[in-house]
């Protein structure tokens, strides 16, 4: 066997030097905590100027943003909320925002395009604290990736929702990603809830993706009474596991000794080391028995009291009851309006899915191809919006098999590298992003097979992709629905790079996949 020499491969030399090169700066990144926030501020105001250069050179103003702006100004004006003849076309969210920037810089669609570029910045920093559960330098990827990336430059620049869904989707899947370290923080389980109420306020379709997740983060979340196995620490840093202390004031001496320890070694993450998601070999399990961090023994304290294994699940509840009830005003205003279908968000929800499965529908748009039957003239929007929901529901039922072939075809668009709309889809527009895109989704399917991102962590955001994906391959497809989740690819993608670059926490030195460290319990537990 003839063994190839570095020779034989004139570039593999300067590709190693480049790797090592790249390695050596994402793990100064790592440990140098104020370059990273010199970074990161820069990231940040990159974001910001490339939104609002874009929303002042060319702004959009899609069908949907006329039916926003009219709305906005009829909030401004004290006037119903009606667009078109229709007194439940759109969620409220949207408009109440829009209407919030226009009273105070004047009904100018810049100014709230401006907002939205603001927004982005906003977008930038909870992806770099996301990412930073990861790795620092994975979260400093994750921002410039987020940064820069066309879709969500292109969409802060047009009047639609999808801006500010984004943010506010992200920061509630944040906050899910933070309990999972402490299921049963009541107050950030209530957070939750809030950001996923103002979530559906803005886009209905995300009203049942808190259940899965909800279900995910309180059944796999770190309880208290978790030890570590083996002779390595939680942080994967080598260092032997502190002995289990007895007491608050032992607990919190040895948080800050491990604190001082992940500034001084290099390699490790600077800062609050103690709330990190760490990548090594360290084993974890639960307590069944013996003596827990924290005095605790066979599921209970020392003091006798139980660990509170329920009150993750009870936060779940009181996130999705926050929903429920944040919601009632909006429902008993349309069943008021129109008596029928209490549980209603918009009366667009029949045509969007019958435009979706009917016999002519082909994945994309179809509404203007599909006229009124005669004999709905003279329902109101309730009536109609049911009269079609009823309809598609029965296209269904009839042609389950060309309704799987329609759900692989709205998936492809909804994933679909390049545009598909009339007026982008050019090659000067479509060649850069699919080259942009097919580079990213490799990076983030290489972060999630060779990444050692941890399965609590990654079972957030493939849980996100599913449900939205799951959405759209029964509604429309179009690359405009996967705006929500491109964050979420985005952060795989870093972990990929970081991985390919020989990043030492996602290297091959990291060793089995990350686990979540425990913490102490809560003081609330």
């Amino acid at each position: 066997m003839v063994i190839a020499s570095r020779k034989s491969f004139p570039f593999a030399g300067r590709l190693a030097g480049v790797r090592a090169g790249l390695a050596k700066a994402l793990d100064t990144v790592n440990t140098n905590r104020p370059l990273r926030r010199w970074i990161l501020t820069l990231i940040i105001l990159a974001a910001v100027l490339l939104r609002a250069l874009v929303a002042w050179l060319h702004p959009l103003m899609l069908p949907d943003s006329f039916d926003y702006e009219t709305l906005a100004r009829q909030i401004l004006r004290g006037g119903p909320y009606e667009v078109t003849g229709m007194l439940a076309k759109r969620m409220p969210g949207y408009p109440v925002f829009l209407a919030g920037i226009y009273a105070l810089f004047g009904v100018r669609p810049l100014a709230a395009l401006l907002a939205q570029a603001g927004l982005g910045g906003i977008l930038v920093g909870v992806v770099y604290a996301m990412g930073r559960r990861l790795s620092p330098a994975v979260g400093v990827v994750a921002a410039a990736l987020v940064a820069v990336d066309p879709l969500l430059i292109g969409f802060a620049a047009a009047l639609l929702s999808e801006t500010v869904f984004t943010v506010v989707f992200t920061l509630a899947l944040w906050l899910l990603l933070e309990l999972l370290q402490s299921p049963g923080h009541l107050r950030r389980w209530m957070l939750v809830g809030v950001s996923f109420l103002a979530g559906v306020y803005i886009r209905a379709e995300v009203v049942l993706c808190l259940v899965p997740l909800a279900a995910w983060v309180a059944a796999t979340g770190v309880r208290p009474g978790i030890r570590i196995r083996g002779s390595t620490s939680a942080r994967g840093d080598g260092h032997s596991a502190p002995a289990p202390s007895t007491g608050r004031a032992q607990n919190e001496k040895t948080r800050r000794e491990d604190t001082k320890d992940d500034r001084k070694k290099p390699g490790t993450t600077s800062g609050s080391g103690n709330s990190e998601w760490t990548v090594g070999g360290a084993e974890m399990r639960r307590c069944g028995e013996g003596t827990s961090p924290g005095g605790q023994r066979n599921g209970k304290t020392q003091n006798g009291e139980r660990r509170p294994a329920a009150r993750p699940w009870l936060g779940a509840g009181v996130a999705l009851l926050i929903v429920g009830a944040g919601l009632m005003p909006w429902w008993i205003r349309n069943y008021q309006l129109f008596g029928q279908d209490f549980f209603r968000f918009t009366t667009l929800q029949g045509i969007s899915l019958y435009e979706a499965v009917y016999s002519g529908a082909t994945g994309g748009p179809r509404q203007t191809h599909i006229a009124l039957p005669a004999a709905w003239r003279g329902f109101n929007e309730s009536q109609r919006d049911l009269a079609w929901t009823r309809r598609a529901w029965r296209a269904i039922r009839r042609h389950p098999g060309r309704m799987l072939w329609l759900a692989a075809v709205k998936i492809a668009r909804t994933w679909s590298p390049w545009l598909h709309a009339r007026g982008f889809a050019r090659p000067a527009v479509n060649v850069p992003l699919t080259i942009w895109y097919i580079l990213i989704y490799i990076l983030c399917i290489v972060g999630l097979v060779q990444g050692g991102v941890p399965w609590r962590f990654a079972g957030v955001g493939l849980l996100s992709l599913l449900y939205f994906t799951m959405m759209h391959a029964l509604f429309l497809g179009s690359v405009r629905y996967r705006v929500p989740v491109m964050p979420l690819v985005l952060l795989g993608a870093a972990v990929g790079a970081c991985r390919l670059a020989g990043h030492p926490r996602f290297g091959a030195a990291a060793g089995t996949q990350a686990p979540i460290r425990a913490g102490p319990p809560h003081p609330g537990r």
